[in-house]
C-alpha cells in the first residue's frame, strides 16, 4: 500500500515509523505494482478513480485472475473510467458526481472499502447500499473508523452507508499507533500449541483489535489451548497442550484467521467445520481451497463446499 499511495505524496520511512504528507505536484500518469495485495488493489481501484490523472494498476501472482466486476460495475455506475487490459486495471480518474450505487455485500468488504474511501473525493458523496448477506462486516466497521479518523463524516444504518461528498481528509491526532494483528498472531500462537514450546507473541492490544480477529483467543481456549493475556501481549502455554478439541463455527466475519484456526482443528479428536467462509474464493488467492490443500498434505481429512467463482 505504501507503494501504491507514492505517486500521490511524500512517504518518509524511519525504523518504526512511518509519515505521509499529501503531495503537492501529483503525479498524472502512474503504473503501480500492487503485487499479490488484494487490499492494495481493490482500494486503490477505487481511489484512483476519483485523482486526476491516468493510473495502471498491476497484479501479480494469484492475484492476475482474482474477481473484480462487481467492484468495476459499481464504479462504472458512479460514471467511473474503469476497464480491464488483461490483467491490468486502468483508471482514468477525475471529478465523479457520486451517487447511489448497491454492491453484493457476500464477496468481499474490499470492494465496499474501495467506495467508501472514494466518497469523499466526489462532488455530492456516495450512498452504499449492501445487498445482504453482509461478509467481514468487522472489516467495514474499520474502514468507516478509519474514515472518521481523518474527519470524514459517515452516516450509517444497517445495510446503508452513506459518505458526503466534497470533503478533506484531515488526521485528528498528529500520530497514530498501528497496534499488532491477531489474524498474524494466530499463526504463532496455532505453533505454539501444536509443537508444544511455550510463547510470548508482542504488541497485541485487545482494546484496539479488530473483534474478528480477537476472536480467535476465545476460539484457541475452546479447543483446548491455554492462553494468558497481558496489558501488550498474550502468552501461549503450548507446553500445557494435550488433546485438542473440535468446533462446529461459523467464521463469516473473521476470514483471516480460518486458515490458523483450522490448523489447530486439524489436530482435534473429532470432527470439526467451519461455516459461512464460501466468500475465501474471492480473496487474493482461492483460500477456501488453499487452506484444504494444506491440511491435505499434512494429512488431514477434508471436504469443502466451493461455491462457483
Amino acid at each position: 500500500m505504501i507503494r501504491g499511495v507514492k505517486p500521490i505524496s511524500e512517504v518518509e520511512i524511519k525504523e518504526d515509523h512511518v509519515r505521509i504528507r499529501r503531495g503537492i505536484a501529483t503525479e498524472r500518469f502512474r503504473v503501480i505494482d500492487v503485487g499479490e495485495s488484494g487490499f492494495t488493489f481493490r482500494v486503490l481501484t477505487g481511489v484512483y478513480s476519483g485523482i486526476d490523472g491516468v493510473t495502471l494498476l498491476m497484479p501479480r501472482g494469484s492475484l492476475i485472475d482474482r474477481p473484480m466486476d462487481e467492484l468495476l460495475n459499481a464504479l462504472k455506475n458512479l460514471n467511473a473510467k474503469v476497464d480491464r487490459l488483461g490483467s491490468v486495471i486502468r483508471v482514468v480518474g477525475g471529478r465523479l458526481v457520486g451517487g447511489y450505487v448497491m454492491i453484493n455485500g457476500s464477496i468481499s468488504s474490499q470492494y465496499i472499502s474501495a467506495l467508501l474511501y472514494l466518497a469523499p473525493l466526489t462532488e455530492g458523496g456516495i450512498e452504499v447500499n449492501i445487498k445482504p448477506p453482509i461478509r467481514s462486516r468487522p472489516y467495514i466497521d474499520a474502514t468507516i473508523n478509519v474514515l472518521r479518523d481523518f474527519s470524514i463524516s459517515v452516516e450509517r444504518s444497517e445495510d446503508m452507508i452513506y459518505v458526503s461528498g466534497s470533503q478533506e481528509f484531515r488526521a485528528v491526532n498528529e500520530e497514530f499507533v498501528i497496534p499488532g494483528d491477531y489474524s498474524l498472531a494466530a499463526y504463532y500462537i496455532a505453533l505454539s500449541a501444536l509443537v508444544g514450546v511455550d510463547l510470548r507473541v508482542t504488541n497485541l492490544s485487545k482494546s484496539k483489535a479488530i473483534e474478528s480477529e480477537y476472536v480467535f483467543i476465545k476460539y484457541a481456549r475452546e479447543v483446548g489451548v491455554e492462553v494468558e493475556e497481558y496489558e501488550d501481549s498474550v502468552m501461549v502455554k503450548g507446553s500445557s497442550v494435550k488433546e485438542l478439541k473440535p468446533l462446529s463455527i461459523n467464521l463469516g466475519d473473521s476470514p483471516d484467521i480460518v486458515m490458523p484456526l483450522a490448523l489447530l482443528l486439524a489436530r482435534a479428536h473429532g470432527k470439526s467445520r467451519i461455516l459461512g467462509v464460501s466468500h475465501l474464493v474471492y480473496k487474493e488467492s482461492n483460500r477456501l481451497r488453499g487452506v484444504a490443500n494444506v491440511l491435505k498434505c499434512l494429512g488431514a481429512g477434508v471436504s469443502i463446499d466451493e461455491p462457483m467463482a
